[in-house]
């Protein structure tokens, strides 16, 4: 072997021993939080026709928090997809991703306000934690018509 090559396996050599002193966290770890957004899917239908409800707008509330979501655009007007911010706590070293941990409220009622003209205000209370762990499904939202 030449000088090149032992040169060359001592820079490999001294990678893996850094690489694997990084992921025992000799050098220290770091801990950040991550905002990411998770999406719910509501279905707005008339309540005694069944048939789809047009610009119906919401609003979230959570103890402490009086803006817990924000509607998102789409393409279907009767299909309301919502985003709820949630937080992520990562423990990083410089080049491994050691834990990720979902920071979940205090409060785990979220109240969630369907709101159209032409319709009586409906509300449900979902638990918070299954939204912002993505185990939401596309729920079907009846509502009344004003008289």
């Amino acid at each position: 072997m030449n000088r090149i090559g032992f040169v060359a396996l001592g820079f490999v050599l001294l990678g893996a021993v850094i690489a694997a002193a990084d992921y025992l966290t000799l050098f220290g770890s770091k801990t950040t939080t991550r905002l990411d957004f998770v999406t719910a899917r509501f279905r707005i239908v008339d309540g005694v026709s069944g048939a789809p409800v047009f610009g119906t707008r919401v609003r979230c509330l959570q103890r402490g928090n009086d803006n817990a979501c924000t509607l998102k655009d789409t393409t279907s007007d009767d299909v309301l997809s919502v985003l709820f911010p949630r937080h992520t706590r990562l423990a990083r070293t410089m080049l491994f991703t050691k834990r990720e941990e979902l920071l979940l409220p205090d409060q785990k009622e979220l109240y969630i306000y369907f709101i159209n003209t032409g319709y009586m205000t409906t509300n449900i209370t979902v638990d918070a934690t299954d939204i912002l762990r993505g185990e939401a499904q596309q729920v079907t939202i009846k509502m009344n018509p004003r008289n």
